[in-house]
């Protein structure tokens, strides 16, 4: 006769027993979770007093205080705009959004610690509706300072200010509004139509860099050339330059209706696109160099134009 044993379970099931006590009562430390991203609760979507649904740039502008003594150890802002926005802190542009037509459906999150200061500081922002139609600013700094475990949180709203054309010192800290500033319009909380909860997505939303400053050349020129009659009144140019491409389309001739000219497409026009159009008269180093229009986020072309006969 075979005698059949069977093997033990008590340890085994001695084992399973404590792991599963072991997972419960595991510090909460232990267990790594995903942090949610960073939302626009407690922000209000800004505009433009009397600037409504109209194309523009208006600027907006936000002083604050820090807690006393205390020093920014990590911050952030969340920033979207229908259409567009450049960012500047204590007067240092840190970031702007493509130009993109949707890009107000991508929010960005912009590190800003470094130029923050103890106590006072000031946000400026460019904001631009690039076409008429819905326009709003949505904006949300928080701060993480090094002694205090508590946060610190401003958000776009009524007490925010704004122009419609930029002021001297506008950017800086410490700016005194005139009389050409006012208070905001505040269209709606966070999540209201027709932009809903826009977020800022894993892995993505860094802002654009700020530009490097402009580097400047010795202006030279054909002394002869500029005997001739053509120039003596002075020169008209565009400054800023862009690429020649608007909203990454290229840009293609058109026929002007009425006349038998054309734009070239072979130089591509405009011949000069970019923000400014100045004006330097005379042309040449005693000249006076005015200008003529800023064109903001837009732009301004200058074309090349022929005729066939």
């Amino acid at each position: 006769m075979i005698e059949q044993h069977s093997t033990p379970c008590k340890p085994v099931l001695f084992v399973v027993i404590a792991c599963l006590l072991g997972l419960l009562f595991m510090p909460a430390a232990a267990v790594s979770a995903t942090p949610k991203p960073p939302t626009f609760n407690g922000a209000e979507w800004i505009w433009h007093k009397g600037a409504d649904k109209a194309a523009g740039t208006w600027c907006f502008q936000k002083g604050f205080t820090f807690p006393a003594g205390q020093k920014p150890k990590k911050a952030h802002v969340l920033i979207t705009c229908d259409n567009l926005w450049t960012l500047h802190v204590n007067g240092k542009q840190v970031g702007r959004n493509d130009s993109a037509l949707n890009s107000w459906n991508r929010p960005q999150s912009v590190e800003v610690a470094e130029h923050l200061v103890i106590e006072n500081n000031a946000i400026a922002i460019e904001g631009t509706n690039t076409k008429p139609g819905a326009a709003g600013l949505l904006v949300k700094l928080v701060v993480e300072f090094e002694d205090v475990k508590e946060t610190f949180e401003l958000v776009s709203d009524k007490t925010w200010i704004s122009a419609s054309k930029p002021a001297k010192g506008w950017k800086d800290n410490g700016f005194v509004a005139g009389p050409d500033w006012g208070p905001v319009t505040v269209i709606g909380a966070y999540g209201m139509s027709p932009w809903g909860k826009v977020r800022v997505r894993g892995g993505g939303g860094k802002a654009r860099r700020a530009p490097k400053p402009a580097v400047s050349l010795p202006l030279v020129m054909d002394k002869e050339e500029l005997a001739k009659p053509f120039y003596a009144d002075g020169v008209v140019f565009v400054g800023s330059a862009v690429g020649l491409k608007v909203n990454r389309q290229p840009i293609f001739y058109r026929i002007i209706k009425g006349t038998r000219g054309y734009f070239e497409m072979d130089p591509m026009t405009p011949a000069a696109l970019g923000r400014q159009l100045w004006s330097l008269i005379p042309l040449g180093p005693e000249g006076k160099k005015t200008l003529l229009c800023d064109a903001g986020q837009g732009t301004v072309g200058s074309p090349s134009v022929s005729y066939d006969g």
